[in-house]
């Protein structure tokens, strides 16, 4: 299974750097212009290799959702529980325990 998730990862990635194909926004779900409306503490995690459109959708969050806090995972890629569980779960960890405080 880790290494079919590992196959499918690099192959988006290579797609993504060759830029075939193009994703659109899916401006039909009205809960992307509610964020704003949260009122939790929120963890956006993304990867330093993930493809740019992941990393746009997490910074979209953090700009919109008011207790956002966004952690890039070093080396990382769009799969960090199945390649970087340790930083993962560390990252995790510390911001459960900060909103815990």
């Amino acid at each position: 299974m880790r290494k079919l998730a590992l196959e499918m990862n690099r192959l988006a990635l290579s797609h993504a750097a060759k830029q075939l194909g193009k994703r659109l926004a899916d401006t039909d779900t009205p809960a992307a212009e509610r964020s704003g409306e949260f009122k939790i503490p929120v963890l956006v995690i993304v990867g330093e290799h993930d493809i740019p459109y992941w990393k746009a959708a997490a910074d979209h969050m953090v700009r919109n959702i008011p207790f956002a806090r966004k952690v890039i995972l070093e080396d990382a890629a769009h799969l960090p529980n199945m390649d970087h569980p340790q930083p993962l779960q560390s990252a995790v960890r510390s911001f459960l325990n900060e909103i815990a405080e």
